[in-house]
């Protein structure tokens, strides 16, 4: 059915477009329908609107009321009254790591640990873009360290040496070794 709102834009229906970008800010899309008599056909524009969200309870997905309240910045002057139908919270946080990216990714930090500071005294650095520099080079490193070792370390439970097939590196069984670079963040 129809969700009572108050009129004259005191209140709007929409939907959460972005969360999290913001504290206690979320983004909400809000159609709107109107008559053009010239035309006799009904027309539809949408607005973003920055919301205040006290509680930080909305995520992308939401179908939310908003309400007008007096500005709380410069573009805020609405808040979330509601949440009308939430979005499935389960899909949207649960994302399960594979047991190779998380051996990768303690073995990286394992390996960080030990070496930033050592890496960043060798270093002459005047400003703090060269350190930005230093610090990803020695990530760079690092991941592909904490990768070796980890192919090796499969290699020797398998009893096996590493060989090259093509241009994929495979462990002496056919097993391929994963490299998960964009499930590790530092």
């Amino acid at each position: 059915g129809r969700i009572p709102l108050q009129k004259s834009g005191r209140e709007l229906f929409g939907t959460v477009i972005k969360h999290a970008k913001m504290q206690k800010t979320v983004t909400v899309k809000v159609d709107h329908h109107f008559w053009n008599n010239k035309y006799n056909t009904f027309y539809r524009t949408t607005s973003k609107y920055l919301v205040h969200d006290e509680e930080a309870g909305c995520i992308t997905g939401d179908k939310v009321v908003i309400k007008q309240c007096p500005k709380q910045s410069t573009r805020k002057s609405y808040y979330v009254r509601n949440i009308v139908k939430e979005f499935p919270r389960s899909y949207y946080y649960e994302k399960p790591k594979q047991p190779m990216a998380l051996e990768i990714e303690e073995e990286y930090k394992k390996i960080i640990r030990e070496t930033m500071q050592q890496e960043i005294s060798k270093y002459q650095i005047r400003n703090s873009k060269r350190l930005k520099e230093v610090k990803a080079e020695i990530k760079s490193q690092a991941l592909r360290k904490a990768v070796q070792n980890l192919r090796k370390l499969h290699a020797a439970r398998l009893g096996t040496t590493d060989k090259k097939v093509g241009s994929k590196q495979t462990l002496g069984s056919g097993i391929r070794a994963p490299l998960e670079l964009s499930l590790i963040h530092i």
